[in-house]
């Protein structure tokens, strides 16, 4: 498929901690990077261990985490650590600086806390969690999308109006990238919400007591998404994430920046066919 506003809003840009386009001009690289680690951890261990193991090694209390770094004891727990940051520390090169500066009156928002190494964490199970639950989120029969507000055309007066979950766009201009993205995954049969940050508790409870099996697509920063995902995965719901470009919303940077995603590579997982898990 071809995107027309692709080469006028898919354009390298740089966040507070992170960057999918790394030294380059697209994000293929980082998402062709994930894909090879995932196949070289994968012949040595299932990926639901892998999963298991980024979880383990992500939780790191929290003073631990600012101040020292955590050493991993077995051979798994090296082998991650070790091949992440050797094929993912181009994408992160703000992580640490960021953390060094960071106020302390941020001390409740944890996410702002997210290490280098949970960033690169994190992407790896993004992607292991995609392998794992694409061809079930294709089989659901509802498939929905949360969307971040840090996509929106922050120029104009935005039309969005709620609807079930939360807010749906309502085509303000062919320009926008929430509308883009939203015609584009209705296309494929998923109806996107702009997420408004609340609780997903009332949508798991709804859902369960319904006789139909639901699909979530998150597309977040990676911190944002990681946390999303598996508060799905845990409520027992079909999940996948898309990460953004960077993370340049206020909450990272102080004041909003414009931001954006590959629809290339996601459309590319979306028509994914079934992957070997076993």
């Amino acid at each position: 498929m071809t995107f027309p506003f692709f080469r006028n809003t898919y354009s390298p840009v740089q966040g507070q901690t992170y960057s999918l386009f790394g030294d380059g001009i697209t994000t293929y690289q980082y998402f062709n990077s994930i894909e090879k680690i995932i196949d070289e951890l994968f012949r040595e261990y299932t990926l639901e261990s892998l999963v298991g193991e980024c979880r383990e090694l992500s939780q790191i209390p929290f003073l631990k985490r600012v101040l020292v770094k955590n050493k991993a004891d077995n051979h798994l727990s090296n082998k991650i650590t070790d091949l992440l940051f050797e094929k993912l520390a181009i994408y992160t090169p703000n992580a640490g600086n960021h953390l060094k500066k960071l106020s302390w009156l941020k001390l409740r928002e944890q996410v702002v806390w997210t290490t280098e190494k949970q960033h690169h964490l994190y992407m790896l199970e993004i992607g292991i969690l995609n392998r794992m639950n694409i061809q079930n989120f294709q089989d659901c029969e509802k498939k929905i999308a949360f969307l971040p507000y840090c996509l929106r055309d922050e120029c104009l007066d935005c039309k969005a109006k709620k609807e079930d979950f939360d807010k749906v766009c309502k085509e303000c201009t062919k320009s926008c990238l929430i509308g883009i993205i939203s015609n584009f995954l209705k296309k494929q049969g998923v109806t996107a919400y702009i997420w408004s940050g609340k609780s997903l508790k009332p949508i798991f409870k709804r859902h369960h007591s319904k006789n139909e099996t639901l699909g979530v697509l998150g597309i977040a920063c990676i911190p944002e998404l990681m946390n999303g995902m598996r508060m799905c995965d845990k409520a027992g719901f079909t999940v996948i994430g898309h990460p953004l470009n960077a993370n340049r919303c206020a909450k990272w940077m102080g004041t909003w920046h414009q931001n954006n995603i590959d629809l290339v590579q996601l459309e590319e997982m979306l028509i994914k066919k079934q992957y070997k898990t076993n």
